[in-house]
């Protein structure tokens, strides 16, 4: 197990790091307004050069919002959002991705002038695994075409 294969961003190339050490702060959670906040920063090592990095969920009438706001200290790679479904993504559609399994269908929107959409087929070889999710999952990662020092980035399911 990894961080590469959660749902966390790669930034400046470098994962989430393992370890007691290496975890979020100023987490927060509102239960009138529907949102979790976590600074994820501290849960990566200092080769990634992350200033801040805010993850806030909310859940509203939209869906569910993903917000990604930070701050670099340099640049050193594109930032790259990832999100592992069970679901073959269907990146057809710039902005769009659509995943559809067993007669339902859940949408991510990105913006599509920011990310370009790329999908991983991952085979699931251990039983503990392929037992819940089936012999493969899916990594669509959204790479950002041009990296910015301080931005926010949006996503929303629905």
């Amino acid at each position: 197990m990894q961080s590469n294969y959660h749902n966390l961003p790669l930034i400046n190339g470098v994962a989430q790091s393992d370890g007691s050490m290496y975890k979020a702060q100023h987490v927060s959670f509102n239960a009138s307004k529907s949102r979790f906040s976590a600074g994820i920063s501290a849960a990566y090592k200092k080769d990634a050069a992350i200033k801040i990095w805010q993850r806030t969920y909310t859940l509203s009438a939209k869906g569910l919002v993903i917000e990604d706001e930070f701050e670099l200290s340099k640049i050193i790679s594109p930032s790259v959002i990832n999100f592992l479904t069970w679901a073959n993504p269907d990146i057809s559609k710039p902005g769009i991705v659509e995943l559809i399994r067993d007669g339902r269908k859940v949408t991510l929107a990105y913006n599509k002038n920011v990310f370009e959409a790329r999908i991983e087929t991952i085979p699931l070889e251990d039983k503990r695994l392929s037992n819940v999710w089936g012999n493969e999952i899916y990594r669509l990662s959204l790479v950002a075409k041009k990296q910015a020092l301080k931005d926010k980035y949006q996503f929303i399911i629905k």
